[in-house]
């Protein structure tokens, strides 16, 4: 796993997340690993993946992520994350 037993991402992952949007960012500066770290919720993503992951009925693998696609699949995965954002926030 990427985050370790601890959780925590090590430095390398946020620069390889920098390098990986680096493309797509089309306003401001160029982000980096420091970035990434400080301003993005990598971690909340990450466990919310790890476990959408591990539920019964869902897919996930790391050349094609979860295959999301379709209006129901896109349904479940909004309600699913919008249910982990409400209770990261409470």
């Amino acid at each position: 796993s990427k985050a370790g037993e601890t959780g925590n991402f090590k430095p390398a992952v946020y620069t390889a997340a920098a390098e990986n949007i680096a493309g797509l960012w089309t306003n401001g500066a160029k982000k980096t690993g420091a970035h990434c770290k400080t301003k993005w919720t990598l971690k909340q993503i990450y466990s919310m993946i790890e476990t959408y992951c591990n539920r019964s009925g869902f897919h996930w693998d790391d050349d094609h992520g979860a295959g999301i696609e379709g209006d129901a699949a896109i349904k479940v995965w909004n309600e699913y994350t919008q249910k982990k954002v409400c209770t990261a926030s409470a």
